[in-house]
């Protein structure tokens, strides 16, 4: 049987689905975020996500996980 979900287009989040996100960040910020770049030759969404992921681990932030389907 096809779910309601399904016939409305809505798929569950994969979790290690990479998005896009658009953010304003100081000009220090960029800068120091360029010289990591050139410094260890690492892109800057790799940086990025290592400093997140090390900020994220620090915190004490619940695991969520997707909302069961109503039954």
């Amino acid at each position: 049987m096809i779910s309601d979900d399904t016939l409305a287009g809505i798929r569950k989040a994969d979790m290690n689905e990479l998005k896009e996100l658009k953010v304003k960040l100081p000009v220090q910020f960029l800068i120091n975020l360029h010289y990591l770049k050139l410094t260890q030759s690492r892109g800057i969404s790799d940086v990025v996500n290592q400093a997140l992921t090390e900020y994220f681990q620090s915190q004490a932030l619940p695991l969520r996980s997707a909302p069961k389907p109503a039954a």
